[in-house]
């Protein structure tokens, strides 16, 4: 995508929220980059310069912000882009799965040397420093937001060494970071661990919730007026997890079991997918009012989103099960098989 100076600093003076996750602004007085959101003063325009990705904004020397937080934009839904786009974000997600370089290449269909010059002809960049700070934004959030001991965050974050996620720390953002944990403070964790998924708004979660509700599956689903909740496994390993909405913050509030600390990028990730959180409502509901019969609906329920699945498998047993009966009874089939299948699992649910 190309950037338009002119419009990209009239959306970071309005603090457009159409526009988050779209592009990050470095200011070159503060070598920091934010977010068009960020509730700080707005720098001068010569002072700006906008960059599509936080890769590219860490390539060129500058500091994420800690006031809003970079790491916790949403991802641009566009289907405009090309393959480097493409393979850009893959790079992304598969960094935080604890992926390599060579993993990648067998999931494309493209040698290691192809995918650098796909990524360096498109953005000037390497696919490792994609994938490092794609690590290190997600090291930042958990620092910020956990009391993970700094040694399980580097592990779970995808470094294979301490002594290298400390000294890329420093050197990206000029702090250790027990400095960083110093000055989050995050409050204390027991059996649980608390995460911020943000989406640009509005969101219509109440009539999510209805939607998830007469679907939820009993004995793995538990949906509330304001909370959704389910188990779920990683291999041997079962947990359980909740989402609330924080309207005022624009963000969801995860928790989940401490048991998948390890797994917390790809918990993530299917979340992100399930309440469709990286959609754009505003550009999806200009092209819905263009039908007269859609467009009182459309104003009268803002921020509706698609919602999705766990997993692909759960996807495709609902799929099946629904084709020839009612919502009800694919519903009941599901709890059904659950019951004869599966495992119980000790939950401490809050609703």
């Amino acid at each position: 995508m190309d950037l338009n100076f002119d419009i990209c600093f009239r959306a970071l003076q309005a603090r457009d929220s159409r526009f988050d996750g779209l592009f990050f602004v470095g200011v070159r007085t503060t070598r920091i980059y934010c977010r068009p959101v960020c509730p700080a003063r707005t720098p001068r325009a010569a002072s700006c310069h906008f960059f599509e990705a936080a890769a590219l904004a860490e390539q060129a020397g500058f500091r994420p912000c800690l006031r809003c937080r970079p790491e916790l934009a949403p991802e641009d839904p566009a289907d405009r882009h090309g393959l480097a786009h493409v393979l850009f974000r893959e790079i992304q997600r598969q960094a935080l799965n604890g992926s390599r370089l060579g993993s990648l290449s067998v999931r494309t269909g493209f040698g290691d040397r192809q995918l650098r010059r796909i990524i360096g002809g498109a953005f000037g960049i390497t696919p490792v420093s994609i994938a490092q700070t794609q690590r290190l934004l997600f090291a930042k959030k958990l620092l910020q937001e956990t009391r993970m001991p700094v040694s399980r965050i580097a592990h779970d974050a995808g470094f294979r060494s301490l002594r290298r996620f400390n000294a890329l720390f420093l050197e990206r953002y000029g702090m250790a970071p027990t400095v960083l944990r110093r000055e989050s403070m995050p409050g204390a964790d027991e059996d649980s661990l608390r995460l911020f998924l943000a989406y640009r708004p509005p969101l219509a979660w109440s009539d999510m919730l209805d939607y998830l509700r007469v679907r939820a599956v009993a004995g793995v689903e538990h949906v509330t007026p304001t909370a959704y909740a389910r188990t779920f496994a990683f291999g041997d390993r079962a947990g359980w997890l909740s989402v609330r909405h924080i309207p005022e913050r624009h963000c969801l509030e995860l928790t989940v079991d401490t048991v998948f600390s390890d797994r917390l990028g790809s918990i993530l990730e299917r979340l992100r997918r399930l309440f469709d959180l990286d959609a754009n409502p505003t550009v999806i509901e200009d092209h819905l009012r263009r039908d007269e019969r859609l467009a009182a609906r459309v104003g009268a329920r803002p921020g509706l989103r698609v919602p999705g699945a766990w997993d692909t498998f759960e996807l495709a047993v609902r799929a099946i099960l629904g084709q020839q009966i009612s919502v009800a009874g694919a519903s009941t089939l599901a709890a059904r098989l659950n019951a004869q299948f599966g495992r119980a699992i000790a939950s401490s649910v809050q609703e």
